[in-house]
């Protein structure tokens, strides 16, 4: 058994609804040089009357990077450091994520030429070249969906689109100097984007919960995750702008952002990239798919099984999977065409991640 332990070093900022543009104006004021990166479709539903956009074209100090491709590739990654000749000390990143982790790994290949193609990047993270540097940047994350939890993680993803394998890395310094949550972010996130990270959320808690690297303390992080994911995500999901609901899928992403952080993800996270790389299913869906049938297998391990199901205000494993299979509707393997062949093909593949 683990020893019971927790340090995650990123100060939360847990704000009031719509809190965040006034801390970002006076942020970026107190600054020589900032690199923002932002989602679009997020910034632009809180910018309504574009002043913060005018405001920012205004700011030489600061160097803007939007757009931001969902699941980046090596290719993405390459292109976009071709058009920046160096990384601030002061990176701030908001959008999901994808905007997250492009701020992290362009901090991790931030002392690498800018001028490498996808495939040396490649390299470089195969081989872990970067693991033995660090970088001084200060980064500030302000995630807009509930919940990724790369806010609140040292690690990042990268996808190899070619031969259809997801990478990760992992460095120390990588972990946000600061998080800033605020609900009123999330209130313009689409139905299927909100149900979607909803649900990695719920991943991430579960099987933090589950994890042979789990103690007491996780535990108890991921069940209170479980408790707010499972009281409020249907509601969020039907009623965009009910702001308890968006506030409670805040709260329970940041405890499972803090319970992962202590565990990293399981056998659900690992089976679900082939899923998102060959079929395109968004990743909260596809890593979810897999919560009740590891459920199984895992039944007899999990320790505190009453936390556990009382969690889910159930009483059972069945019941359990009873409440998922209302999220997530098992004919959605058919739906996607994924057959048994086709599972047996994708983990015959030595890219996978057995690991986990």
């Amino acid at each position: 058994m683990n020893t019971p332990s927790f340090h995650n070093p990123v100060a939360i900022s847990f704000l009031e609804p719509f809190g965040w543009e006034k801390r970002l104006r006076s942020l970026i004021e107190e600054k020589d040089s900032v690199l923002f990166l932002y989602s679009k479709s997020a910034f632009t539903a809180v910018d309504g009357d574009g002043t913060l956009s005018q405001w920012l074209e205004l700011q030489d100090h600061v160097t803007t990077l939007t757009g931001i491709m969902s699941n980046p590739s090596f290719a993405y990654l390459a292109d976009i450091r071709k058009n920046l000749s160096s990384i601030p000390r002061t990176v701030i990143a908001m959008g999901g994520g994808s905007t997250i982790d492009v701020a992290k790994i362009l901090i991790v290949l931030s002392d690498f030429p800018t001028n490498l193609e996808a495939c040396e990047l490649l390299s470089i993270v195969e081989q872990k070249q970067y693991v033995e540097k660090e970088s001084t940047t200060k980064l500030i994350a302000i995630p807009t969906t509930s919940g990724t939890g790369s806010e609140l993680t040292k690690w990042a993803t990268i996808w190899d689109m070619i031969h259809k394998r997801k990478y990760s890395v992992e460095r120390v310094d990588l972990y946000p100097s600061e998080a800033w949550v605020d609900p009123g972010l999330t209130i313009g996130v689409p139905k299927e984007i909100t149900r979607s990270t909803g649900l990695d959320a719920l991943s991430h808690a579960v099987e933090a919960y589950w994890s042979i690297k789990s103690n007491p303390i996780v535990r108890r992080l991921a069940a209170q995750s479980i408790v707010q994911v499972r009281q409020f995500i249907e509601r969020a999901v039907e009623n965009p702008e009910d702001m308890e609901a968006r506030e409670g899928m805040c709260i329970g992403s940041v405890f499972a952002g803090l319970a992962f952080s202590q565990t990293r993800t399981t056998a659900c996270h690992a089976l679900s990239y082939p899923l998102t790389a060959r079929y395109d299913i968004p990743h909260g869906m596809a890593v979810a798919m897999w919560l009740a049938p590891v459920m199984r297998l895992n039944w007899d391990a999990i320790q505190e099984k009453e936390l556990f199901t009382s969690a889910f205000r159930c009483n059972s494993r069945e019941g359990i999977e009873q409440w998922l299979h209302t999220l997530i509707d098992p004919s959605l393997w058919d739906s996607y065409g994924i057959s048994q062949d086709s599972l047996r093909e994708i983990f015959s593949d030595s890219g996978f991640m057995k690991d986990r």
